[in-house]
């Protein structure tokens, strides 16, 4: 496949570039001492900007597994009941990537130079039949670069 990449025989996306590039690193597992210590990083910094948050690992991790194919973090804010600022996660990832953690982009980034999520003013009550045109969340899906491993990559989803 690499092969007829370089030779133009066939095209892809930029995230199955991504996922080319990072095939053998994504297929190995990781151990839960891994996935606790990306884990850590996230929850670091996230608690730089927002105390109140509480971070915690999903998934594989969450439910016992001794290894995981990937790390998928929830992270829940008392002021964020309603809505998450736009800009929140996007900063978080944005602080991630300028400490060298997170190496690729697998979903949209906003640039952090738009309105800050500590501009943000919360949204109005509204009515209940129309609460789903709100955004309550927002999900981020990269590539995080181990903490254990110096040049491994690992799949990363966070959700805020």
């Amino acid at each position: 496949v690499r092969a007829a990449i370089s030779s133009g025989q066939v095209e892809f996306s930029p995230n199955q570039l991504i996922g080319l590039d990072c095939w053998e690193d994504f297929r190995e597992k990781m151990k839960r001492s891994e996935v606790e210590q990306i884990g850590k990083i996230v929850e670091k910094a996230v608690m730089e900007r927002i105390p109140s948050a509480q971070v915690t690992i999903m998934g594989s991790y969450r439910r016992g597994k001794p290894t995981s194919g990937d790390i998928d973090i929830l992270i829940l804010v008392p002021e964020f009941v309603k809505t998450t600022p736009k800009s929140a996660i996007d900063e978080l990832v944005e602080r991630l990537r300028r400490q060298g953690h997170i190496s690729h982009h697998l979903s949209k980034v906003r640039r952090t130079n738009e309105k800050s999520y500590h501009d943000h003013q919360v949204l109005p009550i509204v009515d209940p039949t129309h609460i789903a045109t709100y955004p309550t969340s927002q999900s981020y899906m990269g590539v995080f670069l181990s903490p254990v491993f110096p040049g491994k990559r690992r799949r990363i989803d966070i959700k805020m």
